[in-house]
This record gives C-alpha cells, sequence and structure tokens, in this order.
C-alpha cells in the first residue's frame, strides 16, 4: 500500500494509525504526553509497524511523476492519493485542464501497474450548505475524475440525523 498524504507528514500519519493498533488513547497521540506504560508498549510496536506493507510519500505536493515512480518503487498494490486539490500539477491553459490531464495519466499508470487507486477529492463549497447527497456534478475542479473513475464514493453525514446519539465503528 502506498499513501500519499499530502496534509500530514509521516509522524502525525502514525499518530493516526497507531491509536487503532493499540490501547494508547489517542488524546495521548496528539498531546504527546504519554505515560511510561505507553510508551513502553509504543517501544513494542515498533517492529510491528516496519513490518506493516505501508510506503509513505513523504512529498507535500507531489506530481504526477513523483507519484509514478513511488509505485514502480514500492511494488504497491494499492494506492491512496489524500487529496488531488494538493498534487502539483503541469500549467495548462485552465485549471480543469490540468486536473484532467493528472487525472488521466493517473489513471493510465494504475492500468498499466495493475493497481487500485482510492483518490481523494475535495467537492463544490455549495455542498456545505446543502441537505441533499452531493452528486457527481458537485466535484470540484473537473468532471475528469467522474470519466475516469470506475466508482465514486461520497462521504456525508445527513444533517437530520443526530450522529453524537450513533455509535460509529473503528
Amino acid at each position: 500500500c502506498l499513501y500519499c498524504a499530502t496534509e500530514m507528514r509521516p509522524k502525525q500519519f502514525l499518530g493516526r494509525i497507531l491509536p487503532l493498533h493499540v490501547s494508547v488513547p489517542a488524546k495521548n497521540f496528539r498531546s504527546h504526553q504519554f505515560s511510561a506504560e505507553d510508551l513502553a508498549e509504543l517501544q513494542g510496536m515498533s517492529d510491528e509497524v516496519k513490518a506493516m506493507p505501508l510506503h509513505l510519500l513523504d512529498i507535500a505536493s507531489p506530481t504526477i511523476h513523483e507519484i509514478k515512480r513511488a509505485v514502480r518503487l514500492s511494488g504497491c498494490q494499492v494506492l491512496f492519493v489524500d487529496y488531488l486539490g494538493r498534487c502539483s500539477t503541469s500549467k495548462e491553459v485552465t485549471r480543469m485542464r490540468e486536473i484532467e490531464k493528472f487525472v488521466v495519466e493517473l489513471k493510465n499508470e494504475c492500468v498499466k501497474s495493475g493497481i487500485l487507486c482510492f483518490l481523494a477529492v475535495q467537492l463544490n463549497r455549495r455542498t456545505d450548505f446543502d441537505k441533499e447527497p452531493p452528486k457527481l456534478a458537485d466535484l470540484s475542479d473537473s468532471s475528469a475524475v467522474e470519466k475516469e473513475a470506475d466508482a465514486v464514493i461520497f462521504l456525508w453525514r445527513n444533517p437530520k440525523v443526530k450522529y453524537e446519539s450513533v455509535r460509529m465503528p473503528v
């Protein structure tokens, strides 16, 4: 698995996934305040973390060429790009064309390499005020994502549901 976290450094990313694997509370990771027991447990996780089939691309705004290189070097079967808006694109006449070119190249690389790709994309701001689920037309900047994707999944919270009363699984 290759994860391109454009908004987090590897240390921050590990601070998000480690609480899922240990009994150390997530708030301790956020505050950087660990008890002796916490540190002992984390030390024991060191080998497990190194053995995880996870590669992190530590580039804040990767280009398509940097992502393609990382895919080849990592030998990954799954690629996560978080998120499209932070990736560096080649200069084109319009932002829409820049994104289209990036997405087409990304799709071509994934097909060529035989890997699965999850690409996070921001929605238009209008969706912040809608009470309706997002639609494909709400994807920011480009219809290229819609055209190139095999599937599009939206994360959406229904404003009519009180989520504090619903227990979300980890």
